[in-house]
C-alpha cells in the first residue's frame, strides 16, 4: 500500500516550532552526575532511582511560551540519554512516551501514569522496549514500579523518577546494572543510569544557542520525511546524531488508558457536587477510586512503538523502511532528537515531536 504523509504541525509551523530565548543553560556534561551514586541500593539490593542527581543540569532546552501554540494535556514525548559517566564511549539516545491520569496541574498523590521507553538504535536489534506504570509520589515525582524486559539478550529491570518543572517531566532512570553487548548486531554498553526529558506533544525545544531557529517539516513521496533548518548558522554542521522514532497514535488512543479510574472519579465528583448525597455513599466512592488507583494494572502495549533508529546528524530527510506498517488515514507520532557527544560530555541541540496522518 502506498500513500502520502501529512504533518499536522504544518499549520503551526511558522510559530509553533520556535523557542523562547533565555530559558535554558549550558548543557555540557548534561547527564554526567555531580556525585557517584552507583552503589545506591534498596534494602533488598535492587538499584534505586538516583535521587541524588535529580537537581543536575538538564539539557537547557526551551519551549515556545506562546499560549496559542500548544496545550499541556496528559501526554508527553521526548528522549532519554545514557549517562556518559557509566557509558563513556557509546552512550545513546532513545524515545520516551508518558501518559498521566490528568494534566500536571491536576495530578495528585497516588494518581497513576504509564510509559514506554525504547532502547533500539539499529535495525538488527530486537524491539528492546520497556513498558511501565507508576504513581505520583508525595514529593510530586512520577515514580514507576519496577519494569522487566530483555534488552539485547540481557534481562534488565528499569524504573524512572520524573518531576514536572513547568515545561516537561524530567529526571533519572535506572537499569539493574550495566552490561556489555558484543554480538553480530553491535558492540555497546548498556549504561546503568541516564536522564529523561519529555514534553507536550507537537512542540519543539531548542538550546539557547538556537533560540531564533526554526525547523520546518514536509513529506515527499510515500514515506519520506524532510526537515529544514532556518537560522541555524553553523550549528547544523555540529550535530552528530539524530534519533528518530515513530509511534502509532491511534493504537495508543485505542487502549483506553485509565477508563475504569475515569469512570469512578466521575461518579465520585457527581456525588460530591450533589447536596443531597449521603456521606456514606461519598466515602464508598472515595474508597472505590482509591482501590482502583492502588490496584491499577499496566495497559501499555509494545505494539504501539513502530520504529526507532539513530541516524547521521547531517541528514535532513529520512525514508521510513517498508516494514514500518503505516495504515492509510492513521495518526502517528514523529519524534526527533538531535545530539552530539564528546568524551564524557554531550549536547542536545533540539527535540521535536509532531502528530501526522498517513494518507
Amino acid at each position: 500500500m502506498s500513500f502520502k504523509m501529512r504533518l499536522l504541525a504544518l499549520i503551526i509551523m511558522g510559530t509553533g516550532l520556535t523557542a523562547c530565548g533565555g530559558g535554558g543553560g549550558s548543557n555540557d556534561n548534561l547527564f554526567n552526575p555531580a556525585e557517584d551514586t552507583t552503589d545506591a541500593t534498596t534494602e533488598d539490593g535492587d538499584p534505586t532511582v538516583d535521587g541524588g542527581t535529580a537537581d543536575d543540569e538538564d539539557s537547557g532546552l526551551s519551549t515556545s511560551d506562546s499560549g496559542d501554540v500548544f496545550t499541556v494535556e496528559n501526554e508527553f514525548i521526548g528522549f532519554y540519554i545514557e549517562s556518559p559517566q557509566y557509558d563513556p564511549t557509546s552512550y545513546s539516545v532513545g524515545a520516551v512516551y508518558i501518559r498521566t491520569l490528568l494534566t500536571p496541574d491536576n495530578m495528585e498523590e497516588g494518581f497513576i501514569f504509564e510509559g514506554i521507553s525504547s532502547f533500539h538504535y539499529e535495525d538488527c536489534q530486537d524491539d528492546n522496549l520497556f513498558t511501565y506504570t507508576g504513581i505520583l509520589q508525595p514529593d510530586d515525582s512520577l515514580e514507576s514500579y519496577q519494569a522487566n524486559a530483555t534488552i539485547d539478550g540481557i534481562s534488565q529491570t528499569y524504573n524512572v523518577d520524573l518531576t514536572w518543572d513547568g515545561s516537561g517531566y524530567k529526571g533519572p532512570y535506572n537499569l539493574a546494572a550495566s552490561a556489555n553487548i558484543n554480538n553480530n548486531c553491535l558492540t555497546h554498553q548498556q549504561a546503568v543510569r541516564g536522564k529523561i526529558e519529555v514534553y507536550p506533544l507537537n512542540t519543539t525545544q531548542f538550546t539557547d544557542t538556537l533560540s531564533d531557529s526554526v525547523i520546518s517539516f514536509s513529506t515527499e513521496g510515500t514515506r519520506t520525511i524532510n526537515w529544514n533548518y532556518t537560522e541555524f548558522s553553523d550549528v547544523a554542521s555540529d550535530i552528530e546524531h539524530i534519533s528518530i522514532s515513530v509511534i502509532d497514535k491511534d493504537a495508543l488512543d485505542s487502549i483506553g488508558f485509565f477508563s475504569d479510574e475515569y469512570l469512578l472519579r466521575a461518579e465520585l465528583e457527581a456525588l460530591q457536587d450533589d447536596p443531597s448525597a449521603d456521606s456514606d455513599d461519598i466515602e464508598a466512592a472515595e474508597q472505590a477510586l482509591s482501590s482502583a488507583l492502588n490496584n491499577h494494572r499496566l495497559q501499555m502495549t509494545e505494539d504501539v512503538f513502530l520504529f526507532q533508529q539513530t541516524i547521521s546528524g547531517s541528514l535532513t530527510s529520512f525514508t521510513l523502511p517498508d516494514d514500518v506498517d503505516l495504515v492509510s488515514g492513521g495518526k502517528y507520532l514523529l519524534n526527533l532528537t538531535a545530539w552530539s557527544s564528546d568524551g564524557e560530555s554531550n549536547f542536545v541541540y533540539y527535540h521535536s515531536s509532531h502528530e501526522f496522518f498517513a494518507n
